[in-house]
């Protein structure tokens, strides 16, 4: 009928494949939050003092975008982007598509005699550690891993293979036994026991340690940093970001990757009344009643679009039934506050009553491009 109302699943899916495209089309490549001692001239002293270089990296994210060009930051092709993206397009049944980002990711990957894996296209730096380029981390390596994980539980050899590689990498990230038991690092490098690296190690080692040629410690380290993980639950049902006295902050994100880890590890590896106490806490403090995104836990003062691609994809895939009705919220409120119609993408955040327009390929456009594609399978499925 003539000017009919579209549906959420046709909105989403013209949205979905519009932003599909403005990443094919930058090849996946595009800037980043914590980019910018790629920078010759910038990473000069960042790269060889940690702390500037961490002060370094908070003050470009400040600067106007079109400074970046001056500043000699480049644009990088981050494998957490070509992972997400991957994983969406395998969903979408894109298989032709997806395989050929997996075959960028191996080129992107890591080899080192402990494993391979994966890590970020520019050397960065917080007030902890700094790390080089390409040198494996433990988040881009889970992710990273995951397109290979599910052709790995169907038995391909090749992809059990990357599979197990990434776990022996992730097997000599350095343990923390603290109050809540068993924590891990973000790097080789540091000590900072942070509970959403943990979750996310943990879950994959457990799935790694049930494939063909898997490891019984494996087995061990994934089951301690889950249980870890699930002692350090706050009362409210979320998790701090860490254990250290200045790492006790709650943001949604964050949570978010907590409680999906959880979920996706092996039947009976998780808890499922901390799953459940976790999810509620998250819908009740990490989304206002319109849909906005909140970075902070219970703070409306910024909304944010890597938030935003959290909680559709939490809201989707953790309760036992999709919650589709809030995921849909989540979808109209960023097309109202924080949608590009000139690119298709997405702004970076959303304060003080106005977006924070800022491009950012791995931060906002992947991760909003893998949650598109998991609402637009949940609402396909209900229309069936």
């Amino acid at each position: 009928m003539a000017g009919e109302a579209a549906s959420p699943l046709d909105e989403v899916r013209a949205v979905r494949a519009r932003l599909g495209e403005l990443l094919a089309d930058r090849e996946y490549r595009g800037a980043d939050p914590f980019d910018a001692l790629a920078s010759p001239l910038l990473g000069l002293a960042g790269r060889r003092v940690r702390l500037l270089g961490a002060a370094t990296t908070v003050v470009a994210r400040r600067l106007p975008p079109a400074l970046r060009r001056p500043l000699l930051i480049p644009e990088t092709v981050n494998p957490k982007t070509v992972a997400l993206c991957a994983l969406a397009d395998e969903a979408l049944g894109e298989r032709q598509r997806a395989a050929a980002l997996r075959s960028s990711l191996l080129a992107l990957r890591t080899t080192a005699e402990y494993g391979a894996g994966w890590g970020y296209p520019f050397p960065w730096a917080n007030r902890y550690f700094a790390i080089g380029a390409g040198e494996p981390n433990a988040i881009a390596t889970v992710f990273s891993a995951l397109p290979f994980l599910g052709l790995a539980q169907s038995g391909d050899a090749e992809s059990t293979t990357i599979c197990l590689d990434a776990a022996r990498l992730l097997g000599t990230l350095n343990v923390i036994e603290g109050p809540d038991g068993t924590l891990v690092s973000y790097t080789r490098r540091d000590r900072r026991p942070v509970y959403n690296v943990a979750a996310l190690v943990g879950s994959f080692l457990l799935r790694a340690a049930r494939l063909a040629g898997g490891e019984e410690r494996f087995e061990q380290l994934g089951a301690a940093l889950v249980k870890g993980v699930e002692r350090a639950q706050r009362p409210d049902g979320l998790w701090d970001y860490g254990s250290l006295p200045r790492d006790r902050w709650v943001d949604s994100f964050h949570s978010g990757y907590i409680l999906r880890a959880l979920r996706d590890a092996p039947a009976g590896a998780s808890d499922a009344e901390v799953l459940a106490r976790g999810y509620v806490a998250f819908s009740a403090r990490c989304t206002a009643p319109d849909g906005a995104p909140w970075l902070m836990a219970g703070d409306p003062s910024t909304s944010d679009a890597h938030a935003a691609a959290n909680a559709i994809l939490t809201h989707i895939d953790v309760p036992q039934a999709p919650n589709v009705e809030a995921a849909v919220r989540i979808f109209r409120w960023m097309q109202q506050h924080l949608y590009n119609e000139a690119t298709g993408g997405y702004w970076y955040q959303y304060r003080g009553g106005r977006a924070v327009k800022r491009d950012y390929t791995r931060w906002v456009q992947a991760w909003m491009y893998l949650a598109l594609a998991t609402l637009e399978g949940a609402l396909d499925g209900q229309a069936d």
